[in-house]
């Protein structure tokens, strides 16, 4: 008989009784090898599930979506090359598209016809 009054074999419900063997620690490499599985299979089910977004399409950038919607889909091929999902892995270097390019020098020749608009309450003069 234990301190509570039971038999020794029995052991409270609040108390779990302890397996007779040890928990085994798990080694850096088979942490590591098992994070690596588990990015692995992620990165696989990403990809598949974008496969199955596109229906097979390469993915669109946010700009060649602009040019399609103001310039429909056919004059929109035009004004981009399609990049491979490894090329674009491999240039990290951001590039501007011609589509950003054409637009940059829109709004340039745009505010360099636009009159600049000055008020002598805004411009101070150099008065001593």
């Amino acid at each position: 008989v234990n301190a509570l009054g039971l038999p020794k074999s029995v052991t409270p419900s609040g108390f779990p009784k302890k397996s007779g063997r040890t928990a085994r620690i798990a080694s850096d490499e088979e942490i590591q090898g098992t994070k690596d599985a588990v990015i692995q299979d992620l990165e696989r089910k990403l990809r598949f599930k974008e496969d199955l977004l596109n229906n097979g399409q390469p993915k669109l950038t946010y700009e060649e979506k602009m040019a399609r919607r103001l310039l429909g889909a056919d004059n929109a091929a035009t004004v981009f090359n399609i990049q491979e999902p490894e090329e674009e892995l491999a240039d990290q270097e951001y590039k501007v598209s011609s589509f950003e390019q054409r637009l940059i020098s829109e709004i340039e020749f745009r505010l360099e016809r636009t009159p600049v608009e000055e008020s002598d309450d805004e411009v101070e003069h150099g008065k001593d």
